[in-house]
């Protein structure tokens, strides 16, 4: 199960992050203080930025670029 709260994972990129179930959007807190917000992920899709081995490559790979994001 995806997390509705903040949760940090192990990434040189990333800080933290959590996932609206009811609106299907991805949130992600950058180390850097950059904030943005995925539209449309699909829960499987936001899933596996929690158990991927390079969060941020998963994100680079996986959902920018194919998502509508903007910055929170």
């Amino acid at each position: 199960m995806i997390p509705e709260e903040w949760s940090s994972v192990q990434s040189t990129n990333i800080d933290q992050v959590k996932y609206d179930l009811s609106a299907h959007e991805l949130h992600v807190q950058f180390k850097n203080g950059g904030y943005y917000i995925y539209t449309g992920v699909p829960v499987e899709d936001a899933e596996e930025i929690y158990h991927a081995s390079s969060p941020g490559s998963y994100l680079r790979s996986n959902i920018i670029g194919v998502y509508p994001h903007r910055r929170a």
